[in-house]
């Protein structure tokens, strides 16, 4: 699997961050690298990122209900999250 290094950047969407997160768990993308000097949507994108891969033996369902969970986490600092 290739690693993902580069700048996220644009405006926090939430049915792209499901979209991506879905092609995560079919692994059709690559890993993304965590860093501590990531933005703040760098930091949501990089945690979606996790429940998609490493939810080992969940379905999809389960990963989607944690990734709602984490949305309502995040929509408390950006709203942009609950659109």
């Amino acid at each position: 699997m290739v690693q993902f290094t580069g700048i996220i950047f644009g405006k926090s969407n939430w049915g792209n961050l499901k979209t991506w997160s879905k092609a995560v768990w079919c692994d059709k993308v690559g890993e993304v690298a965590k860093s501590e000097r990531s933005s703040g949507l760098s930091r949501v994108v990089s945690a979606a990122h996790d429940i998609a891969l490493h939810y080992g033996r969940f379905p999809w369902s389960e990963r989607e209900e944690a990734l709602e969970n984490l949305r309502y986490a995040v929509s408390g600092f950006d709203p942009g999250w609950l659109g």
